[in-house]
């Protein structure tokens, strides 16, 4: 996955990463892992954007997300790093920069890409030996934990995905 530079502010489907500062494993930790989980849900409630797929992992994390009311990739990433950031220091009286500047992203443009994405998260944690099937990753969207939002269409002027589903995409996936 390519790091994107100069993202335009451009509506779309995209694969965002980004890693802890330092690549520290600060994500082990439960209570930093599930206030980023909070995090992304609750920006995805309040219509920022659709969450399609995640994970995260001891020292990054993945989301599969379209834009909604966050226009850009750039955006999204400035909401979850900047309101985790806020959070840590609030919560945990700490003075840690937990995150590396910037991010790695990809856009989505087609239904093709988008399984390869979904399918890429939800293996990270097995290929990373954190478990032996992705259902058992409990900071995923493979665990089933959180309701997620479908596939949008691709091709359309809109991002589309209305709707939810709890199950996790690769499970969606049509054969």
């Amino acid at each position: 996955m390519s790091r994107l530079k100069n993202f335009s502010q451009v509506a779309g489907t995209y694969m965002l990463t980004t890693v802890a500062s330092q690549s520290r494993n600060l994500l082990q930790r439960v209570q930093w892992a599930e206030l980023l989980e909070d995090i992304l849900f609750a920006y995805r409630e309040a219509g920022e954007y659709l969450v399609h797929n995640y994970a995260i992992m001891p020292d990054h994390f993945h989301l599969l997300a379209t834009t909604a009311k966050a226009q850009s990739p750039a955006k999204i990433m400035q909401l979850v790093k900047g309101r985790f950031s806020f959070e840590l220091r609030k919560q945990y009286s700490s003075k840690l920069s937990p995150w590396h500047e910037g991010f790695a992203g990809r856009r989505i443009k087609d239904s093709n890409q988008f399984w390869d994405a979904a399918r890429y998260i939800e293996e990270n944690p097995v290929e990373a030996h954190l478990c032996d099937s992705p259902e058992k990753f409990r900071y995923s969207s493979a665990s089933g934990r959180h309701r997620l939002d479908l596939m949008p269409e691709f091709g359309a002027e809109a991002p589309g995905g209305e709707g939810a589903d709890s199950m996790s995409p690769l499970k969606r996936r049509p054969h």
